[in-house]
Formats: C-alpha cells, structure tokens, sequence
C-alpha cells in the first residue's frame, strides 16, 4: 500500500471538507471564515502532494503547470493563518504584519504566475519505495519558506502569550489552537527538508491529518467554532453507512458460500427487502449513534434536565445583563447542546426612556446588540404569533431557527430565545418544553429587574457625571476668580511702586 499517497490523500479530503464546513456555516465570524480559507489553501497545497505522485518527473512541463496552480493557493496558508490567529485569540489586528504578509504573498503569487524563480523543475524521489515527482525550487520559493516559518512562529507566539490572557471556553479553544498549531508547524520543516532534497521520512501530510482531528475535537468539546452539529451528525451518518454495509456484504458472503454464487431471484428479493429494512432503521441508527457518541464525549453527563433546572436558579440570581446572557448561553449550549442559540432583547433594552420597535439579537461574546443580524419586529408575525401562544412556538425559518421560546412578565413580552435544532437532531420533548418555560419565566423576572437596575446605575452614573462637571466648573469659577486676585494684586503692587517712586522724586 502506498502509504504516502493514502495520507496526502485523505490530508486533502478531509482538510478541503473542514474548510467548507466552517466557512459556509458562518462566513460573518472572522474565526469560520479565516480559519475556512487557511484549511483551503493548505488542502490545495497538500494536493500537489498526491498528484506528484502520478505525475512522472519526465512530463515536467505538465509537472511544472501543476505545481503553479498548488502553489499559487499555498503561498496566502501562512497569511491566513495569522489572521486566523489574530481571531481566536481575540487579539487586535496588527496592520503592519498583515500588510506585510499580503504584500509579500501577492508578490509571491506573481513569481508564480510568470515562474520568475519558483518551480525550477522536477526530480524523481522515493518516497515510502514509492516514486514520485519532486518540485526543485528557486529563489523565490526560498523567500516563500522565509514567509512561512515568520509567520508560523509569529503565530505560536501570539497563540500562546493569549493562552495566559484568557480564562474559561475561550482559554481552552486557544489551548487547542496552539497545540494544533504545534502539530502542523511540526510538518514545515519535514516538507520544506525534502523539497530540498533531504532524505527524511515524509510524514508531513500525516501531521496535516492530525492537526485537523486536534480542530474537529476542540470543535464539538470547546465550541471553537459553531459547526459541531456537522462533524456529529457526518460521523453518524458513515458509522451507520458502514454498519448496514457491512452487514450487507456479509449477507452476500453467507449466500455465495451456503446457497448460490450467480445472481438469481433469491438473491434479487432478500437484496431488496434488506434495502427496505434499511431505508426504514437508517435515520433511528444514525440518531442512535450520534446521540450516544454525544453522551460519551461531548459530555460526561447527559441529565440536563437537573442541569437546566438550576440554571434557571443561576439565571434568577443575577442582577447584570452580561451575566444573564451568559448564564443562558452556556446553559444553551452545554447543557441542552443547542445549535445556533441566540437571546433577542428590545432594542432599547436598558434606555427605558426610549421605545422600541424591534428585538435585536444579543452577542454572546461582547453581550452588546448586533444590528447587522436580522430583527424581530415588535409587530411581525413572530411576535403576534408568540404573543397569541405565550408558550413555544416550532418554526422560525426567517431566523433559521426550530424553537421560538418567549420570556412573558405579565402581558409584556422581555425577551425571545431563538434555539436551532437539538445537537443530537432529537425532536424537543414535552420536558424540554416545560423546562425551557420555566427558564424563560426566570430569564423574564431577571432580565426586567437587571433593566431597573441597569437604569439606575445609568442613572447614578450620569449623576455622578453631572456632580463632577459641577464641581469642575466650580473649581474652574475659584481658578477664574484666584487669578483675578492675583491680577488685582499686581495691579496694587504695580501702582504703589509707582507711588512709592514718585515720593523718592519729590523727596529729592
């Protein structure tokens, strides 16, 4: 078996794959979208290494073609990964390094359109007592390593000075960063030495494979990024793809050896009726698998019910918005495992003195309102429709949500949770109905209290405010009135000098 094209290959497969899953699940997040294009790029990169592998280095002008078009996606991998950095260790963007990293890769890239010094040809090397066709490069390709190993360490650097910055989730997705990072910045010197002609085991593409597993597992552990449905649900989906296809093939087997090895009429009916048998148990395993590897590993314990009970505790205890906010999040998406929730709150939530029109969604980070994401009109249907109900409404496809849960005190709507599916794609139960309502009725006390309190410290604030301007403009009156003495003062002194020196005249 040809090991190194079984690792460059599956490196590929899945890296391409895990790129369009984060980047399509929320192109908006800087995090999805710079982590999407770094894992595309190096998916293209790491195709050269499987197509080298059919390419004979005697065919180099194709060879040479080929290698440009990789390269010409590989050389933005160390650019994209910075900004990626900059995004989940939720660090400023430094321009200087960015405008650096762009400029010098949109050089690279001509380099590598006009071959000005890049691919300078091919070589045959063994690989695993495999051939395959080595890319020689030039001048430019060495400028390319300089980039990338500057901007892998500068990276590791960021990453790890931000581990000791942050505490809690966002800690331990970092944590799972750098060390993903370490992973795949551990295959650059391996890939880079044998482009150079070393000869060293190839592992790199086996390093690129392991980094993308270290990112799927902080995924669905730490929420590193919000596509956790998608890696559980794929996983399921070909678990259970092998396990009806392995029984299958066994069927098949046991037939051949016990009955018939032709295809005859016997064969044709049990083929059919165990195609039936899986069109009918496919979606009740799939749900299976999914929902145990859930309990197995995403959580040690699977009893939310207790869990959100006392989250609903926690919730009402609060008095600060953030805190809520955060309380319902966490309690969203780590207890229940909820995809996409979001909390919307009127607009004007803690400006008592102004009226809103609309719900906007609340951020879970930055617990501040962001106007850029669809809102709930105070008079659109939703709201009529909730308001009607005054219990959970399923529905919501202008939200992209399954679940509209609202948080009622007395005839006033506070808020309205906008849940996604359940992470393991179950239906909601009448339990999980019943206790979301108790947590929406605690959310509603809380949230209206936490806005009297918010106003009254806006209130005390601004008091505070007009004091100190008072006693500014007091302090500057007694400067103004301190500097008229001291004037008049000078005035005096100046005119009895004057008097004193018209007397020392008269006198003489």
């Amino acid at each position: 078996m040809n090991f190194y094209l079984m690792t460059s290959l599956s490196a590929f497969v899945i890296t391409l794959s895990l790129s369009l899953f984060v980047y399509l699940k929320d192109k908006k997040n800087p995090i999805n979208k710079y982590y999407g294009l770094m894992n595309f790029t190096l998916a293209i990169w790491t195709l050269w290494d499987v197509l080298s592998m059919f390419i004979p280095p005697a065919d180099i002008a194709r060879g040479i073609m080929v290698s440009r078009i990789c390269y010409a996606f590989a050389i933005f991998t160390p650019v994209f990964y910075v900004q990626f950095v900059y995004a989940i260790s939720r660090t400023n963007n430094v321009p200087f390094v960015l405008g650096t990293g762009y400029f010098a890769s949109f050089l690279l890239l001509l380099a590598v359109l006009f071959n000005f010094q890049f691919v300078k040809g091919l070589e045959p090397d063994m690989v695993f007592g495999y051939m395959r066709s080595r890319m020689v490069g030039g001048l430019t390709f060495d400028l390319f390593t300089l980039l990338y190993f500057s901007f892998a360490f500068y990276g590791l650097y960021i990453l790890f000075i931000s581990i000791r910055r942050h505490t809690g989730q966002v800690r331990n997705q970092i944590k799972y960063a750098f060390l993903a990072s370490v992973v795949a910045h551990s295959a650059g010197p391996i890939y880079f030495l044998t482009m150079f002609g070393v000869k060293i085991p190839a592992l790199d593409t086996l390093l690129v494979t392991s980094n993308t597993v270290i990112v799927a597992y902080a995924i669905t552990k730490h929420n590193m990024m919000d596509i956790s449905v998608v890696i559980s649900r794929t996983m399921a989906e070909v678990l259970t793809i092998l396990f009806h296809g392995t029984i299958y093939l066994t069927l098949v087997w046991l037939y051949r050896v016990a009955f018939s090895t032709s295809i005859d009429l016997p064969f044709l009916i049990w083929t059919i009726l165990y195609g039936i048998l899986v069109g009918q148990t496919h979606q009740q395993i799939r749900i299976f698998l999914q929902t145990t590897a859930d309990k197995l590993f995403l959580r040690g314990k699977y009893d939310y019910y207790k869990e959100l009970s006392e989250a609903s505790s926690r919730v009402g205890a609060k008095l600060s918005l953030p805190e809520i906010l955060r309380v319902l999040y966490k309690t969203f998406q780590d207890v229940v495992e909820i995809t996409n929730p979001r909390v919307y709150l009127p607009e004007f939530f803690v400006k008592g003195e102004e009226t809103s029109d609309r719900y906007l969604l609340y951020d879970k980070e930055t617990c501040l309102p962001r106007e850029e994401e669809p809102a709930l009109g105070m008079d659109s249907s939703m709201v009529k429709e909730l308001t009607a109900a005054r219990k959970p409404v399923f529905g919501g496809k202008e939200l992209e949500a399954a679940l509209l849960v609202p948080c009622f005190l007395e005839e006033r709507l506070i808020a309205v949770f906008v849940l996604g599916p359940k992470l393991s794609e179950e239906d909601y139960t009448d339990e999980d109905m019943r206790l979301l309502n108790v947590l929406a009725n605690q959310a509603a006390m809380a949230l209206d209290h936490t806005r009297t309190y918010e106003k009254i410290k806006a209130d005390m604030e601004a008091a505070g405010r007009q004091r100190i301007g008072a006693l500014e403009r007091t302090l500057e009156e007694l400067r103004v009135k301190n500097q008229e003495l001291e004037n008049a003062k000078r005035e005096a002194k100046e005119k009895a000098d004057e008097k004193a020196g018209e007397l020392e005249k008269g006198k003489e």
